[in-house]
């Protein structure tokens, strides 16, 4: 049976515990409202490139830009997003059981993996996977122009055919509850993927269109700015995610430290009462001793 010095050392560790979980809870929570931000600006930008793109891609020649071109996948890559840190319930394992799904399923096709956070990195080390890039501890200072060197690469990548398809595995931010884990091909670049016009824009151009210096190279220019772009969002919405997931994993650890107080010091109460109850009968056996 525990003590009053037991019960009070867990209460005291507990109160400790629960200041530490509000705390993080409180700093995820002003963390996620500014990625958040970021989110909700990236997505519109990225949805009109694709818009263009189509556009583009719908009053294109018979030849295909080359991040266009499909071809036999020998050799598939995967660019998995994960956090730095734990304590965010179940969002680091979502994405890695959703990348040890992947590995499986694309055994024959000698799958290759960019892993972007320190959880996906040591992941890897666990399990001796083949590599492509890692990338720890770069999320929360990240910027557009990071991301749009990343992307070059894994354009490079795919046209010097060291893989035949870029795939990305990451966290999609729906509510504050609820963020899926989301599969998107990235390369090659899929027409019937990309977002259709909309509102005024449907249907055929009735304009002439003159692109300069040339279409291809406008092309060119717009392809590589949708994968910075798409890359940018899937950091994004993974980011806000892990800050969604934290905040929530601490609140809840927040409440439950609650009610762990409120146990013990129901337990501390009735201990108490007990020893003062024995004390009381031993004052009263001693003296019914006496007389």
């Amino acid at each position: 049976m525990a003590t009053l010095r037991d019960i009070r050392r867990r209460i005291h560790s507990t109160k400790n515990t629960q200041q530490i979980t509000r705390a993080m809870k409180m700093i995820a929570a002003a963390r996620l409202r500014k990625v958040q931000n970021r989110l909700v600006a990236v997505r519109p930008y990225t949805d009109a490139l694709g818009r263009v793109v189509r556009r583009m891609l719908e009053e294109a020649a018979e030849d295909q830009h080359p991040l266009l071109r499909t071809r036999e996948v020998r050799t598939t890559a995967l660019t998995f997003f994960s956090g730095d840190r734990g304590l965010c319930g179940a969002y680091n394992g979502n994405v890695l059981r959703a990348t040890q799904s992947f590995l499986q399923k694309n055994q024959a096709r000698n799958p290759k993996l960019i892993a972007i956070g320190k959880k996906g990195v040591d992941y890897i080390r666990r399990h001796s996977i083949e590599t492509l890039e890692t990338h720890a501890h770069i999320a929360e200072e990240i910027t557009f122009r990071g991301v749009a060197r990343m992307a070059r690469k894994m354009a490079q990548y795919y046209l010097e055919g060291t893989v035949d398809e870029m795939h990305l595995i990451y966290t999609s931010f729906v509510s504050t509850f609820r963020h899926p884990v989301v599969q998107r091909k990235l390369l090659p670049i899929d027409m019937d993927a990309l977002p259709e016009m909309k509102g005024q824009e449907d249907g055929p151009s009735t304009h002439m269109v003159i692109y300069e210096p040339s279409y291809d190279d406008a092309l060119g220019r717009l392809l590589n700015s949708y994968l910075s772009a798409a890359l940018y969002e899937a950091f994004m919405e993974s980011l806000t995610s892990e800050y969604a997931s934290r905040m929530t994993a601490m609140d809840a650890a927040t409440e439950n430290a609650e009610d762990m107080i409120a146990h013990l010091t129901m337990d501390y109460n009735r201990a108490r009462q007990r020893a003062i109850t024995f004390e009381i009968l031993d004052i009263v056996g001693g003296a019914e001793a006496l007389k």
